[in-house]
């Protein structure tokens, strides 16, 4: 369960992050024209960040179930564009990339290659 800057974002599955993220979006959309801008844009920034944790939590939870097991290499998501300059909005798009410790073979490769693929796949179906 991810709680990210005081948000606790306990959704089970991708319904219910979809249903966080469009409660937690009326409630900052609503503090808008109350509120400076600096603090309204933190505020998205913290839910964004916290969406993305939880979506990787529940992304790595499928590839577990499905048989893929846990990721086999310590990985990073990076996030670009307006998320990694803290300006995203309310409906701020994905720029983002997944890197992963380098594999020890040519064998290696193609099986981290393989699961990073598909964990990827799943992060941007989440997200």
């Amino acid at each position: 369960m991810s709680n990210l800057h005081g948000l606790d974002i306990s959704a089970a599955d991708a319904d219910g992050l979809r249903a966080v993220r469009e409660a937690e979006q009326d409630r900052i959309a609503a503090l808008v024209s109350d509120s400076p801008a600096n603090a309204v844009t933190d505020a998205i920034n913290k839910l964004h960040d916290a969406l993305i944790v939880r979506a990787l939590e529940l992304a790595e939870q499928d590839m577990a179930r499905s048989g893929h097991g846990a990721p086999p290499v310590p990985y990073a998501y990076l996030l670009f564009g307006s998320g990694g300059r803290s300006e995203q909005t309310l409906s701020s798009d994905q720029d983002s990339g997944l890197v992963y410790a380098d594999p020890a073979s040519a064998e290696d490769a193609e099986r981290l290659a393989s699961y990073y693929r598909t964990l990827s796949e799943t992060i941007v179906n989440r997200l």
